[in-house]
């Protein structure tokens, strides 16, 4: 009779199994004689912890953001010529935890801080000549310790050649130091990755609250600049600048890179905020130094000796005993 299913029908057991499925049962592989269920293994239940509002911990709320973008290669120039210079053999102050600097020097309150790092690899074809050899093999114990502070992302641009000669590095009165050499490369992408990091942070769906801009590098000004007076709403930003630089020079420029977008009609009205600035004090560096004695995921690892600095000096400069880099470490 058509339109009428037969009792035994394997479409009507198929839909008998459905049926049983939803009730949590389900009948054995093999039956003799009358059917039997048997009932499914239930699910462990998950145990849901409830909260009281004064009790929620700090994971579980939602935090504003602060990012911090450090300019790699222009932290390490502005640190390591300035200091090598003024006492010779110093090039210590450059291995450097980032977030430290953050959480130990500047008022970060329940903000959460984000770490990005722009740099770009140094292989072997890019040793710069008159300078000390195995840069790369330096750079590589550099690049292992910069990826164990928490929570940093990498990103990398690359260098290209540049042929510098000989005769303008010598008896041009610049102090060389073995670590920072001469420019005899070019650094590719890095300040337009961290230009372009920058705007998409600031126009994704959580932007931060605040900005920590750690480079000295004046073609980032109009990316500061756009974070303070271009967006809806404006991005407070604290510009860090290594030790080497010019506050007052920096200022100044910044202030003539405001006008020139000012007068092209960018903003509305007339008045800007100036960032605010802080230079990189020796104090400050060498309280937020890395571990000398490091972890990767690859294994232990220690800082270079030629970047240690000394039990005396740490002494001295040093802000408080237990952020000093040679106390030993327990894994």
């Amino acid at each position: 009779m058509s339109g009428v299913i037969p009792p035994d029908s394997s479409a009507l057991r198929f839909q008998a199994k459905l049926f049983a499925r939803a009730q949590g049962v389900y009948p054995p592989l093999a039956a003799k004689g009358p059917p039997r269920f048997i009932r499914a293994r239930q699910p462990k239940r998950r145990v849901v912890q409830l909260w009281e509002a004064d009790q929620v911990p700090a994971w579980g709320l939602h935090l504003e953001r602060a990012i911090l973008y450090v300019d790699g290669f222009n932290f390490y120039y502005g640190v390591t010529r300035y200091w090598w210079a003024k006492y010779k053999d110093q090039a210590g102050l450059g291995w450097c935890d980032f977030r430290a600097l953050i959480e130990r020097h500047f008022q970060l309150g329940e903000d959460q801080l984000d770490v990005k790092y722009f740099t770009a690899p140094v292989h072997v074809e890019h040793e710069t000549p008159h300078h000390r050899k195995d840069e790369h093999v330096r750079y590589g114990v550099w690049a292992r310790a910069v990826r164990t502070i928490v929570g940093i992302q990498v990103i990398e641009g690359f260098y290209k050649a540049k042929n510098r000669p000989a005769e303008s590095v010598q008896g041009s009165g610049e102090v060389l130091n073995p670590d920072a050499p001469a420019k005899s490369r070019e650094e590719k992408q890095s300040d337009i990755n961290l230009a372009v990091e920058v705007m998409l942070d600031a126009l994704g769906p959580r932007p931060p609250r605040r900005v920590y801009l750690l480079s000295d590098d004046r073609d980032l000004m109009p990316v500061v600049f756009a974070l303070q007076e271009r967006l809806t709403t404006p991005i407070n930003v604290v510009v860090l600048l290594p030790s080497r630089a010019d506050r007052q020079n920096w200022q100044e420029s910044y202030q003539g890179t405001a006008a020139r977008l000012l007068n092209l009609g960018v903003v509305r009205g007339d008045h800007i905020r100036a960032p605010a600035v802080e230079l990189l004090s020796e104090g400050m560096l060498a309280s937020s130094l890395l571990p000398y004695a490091l972890q990767h995921r690859d294994g232990q690892f220690e800082c270079l000796a030629e970047w240690r600095l000394g039990h005396e000096y740490l002494a001295e400069h040093c802000l408080k005993p237990e952020w000093r880099p040679d106390q030993p470490s327990v894994w």
